[in-house]
């Protein structure tokens, strides 16, 4: 059995011509009904030349038969050497996984093998405030850190005419739209539809009940370097002096490395982890040598992200509340 015999079984059963068609079975193969057929990827690229087959447009215009004398004679017609023309399928690459996931949900409005954001899992708990099933219980006006994957961006024109985005940001437990207006436009430069983002905002809840959030600052998580004071502030005393003087100081650090790696700094204060974003201009290029650099300073290794969910020089266990701090040379979320 293959691709071929179930379109033209199929076809035979029909119970009108339009009742089964191309569309339907691409269909079928984006959701995964025919996985035990072959590769999607590789049934989709059949799949043109099946469906014509079928209808006997190939080969003279003879139909398909629907049974041959190995069938008749119970061979093993699933060997390679056996199947017919048409069911041996292109060689193409496999689908990835998030093409896979994809296509469920165009075709069921679901995922059914698993979840895009599953990959980014660890960091997303490790950042975010609250988890997306949780917005439901927050209170209209309530301050939020989130994080999630972003699933789409509309560009959208405010009633004043200025531009505005609304982006869909999904984790594994749900999702919420982030209203971006014209003032805080810029702060979301780096948000991009598929890449992992923290989103900093207020909760809006609209008369019907529906949660969305109003944005404030985004942060791309696919590549990020979080250096960390909590030790070297301890050292040094807790003073809004010293403070300051050892931001400086890592401030004049990533002078020195200029690159596209968004910078976050984690600092404790008031037995609660707070987490600054550092301005563009001091973003860096993250390499061995910035993290070296970086731990003689602040006394602990940074972590050093990039475009997976491994994390590098800590563990993500126990995220706890993250908030904004202002610092010398640091923008509050």
């Amino acid at each position: 059995v293959g691709l071929t015999d179930f379109c033209s079984r199929t076809l035979e059963h029909a119970t009108s011509p339009g009742a089964f068609n191309q569309r339907v079975v691409e269909s079928l193969i984006k959701a995964g009904a025919l996985d035990a057929f072959g590769p999607r990827s590789a049934l989709l690229a059949a799949l043109k030349d099946v469906w014509e087959s079928c209808h006997g447009r190939r080969g003279g215009g003879a139909p398909v038969e629907q049974a041959s004398l190995l069938d008749l004679f119970g061979a093993d017609t699933t060997s390679p050497s056996l199947l017919k023309p048409q069911d041996r399928l292109p060689a193409v690459p496999p689908e990835s996984v998030q093409e896979r996931l994809a296509w469920e949900r165009e075709a069921l409005g679901f995922y059914f093998s698993g979840h895009p954001a599953e990959q980014w899992r660890r960091r997303l708990a490790l950042f975010r405030e609250s988890a997306m099933g949780e917005l439901a219980d927050a209170q209209d006006g309530a301050p939020t850190v989130v994080a999630g994957l972003v699933q789409s961006d509309r560009r959208t024109q405010t009633r004043s005419g200025g531009t505005m985005r609304r982006i869909l940001l999904e984790d594994e437990t749900g999702s919420a739209e982030v209203l971006v207006f014209p003032r805080s436009m810029d702060q979301f430069e780096e948000a991009r539809p598929g890449a992992p983002a923290l989103v900093w905002g207020t909760i809006s809840r609209d008369d019907d009940g529906s949660v969305k959030i109003i944005g404030d600052r985004a942060m791309p998580l696919d590549r990020l370097v979080v250096v960390r004071l909590g030790r070297a502030a301890r050292e040094k005393g807790t003073s809004r002096r010293h403070g300051s003087e050892l931001v400086e100081k890592v401030a004049e650090l990533l002078r020195r490395f200029p690159g596209d790696t968004p910078v976050v700094i984690q600092m404790q204060a008031g037995g609660r982890r707070r987490l600054a974003a550092v301005q563009r201009a001091l973003w860096v290029s993250a390499s061995p040598e910035l993290a070296t650099a970086l731990e003689a300073v602040t006394g602990e290794p940074p972590l050093l992200l990039g475009g997976s969910d491994e994390v590098e020089g800590a563990s993500t266990a126990g995220a706890g509340v993250w908030q904004g701090a202002s610092t010398a040379g640091v923008q509050a979320p």
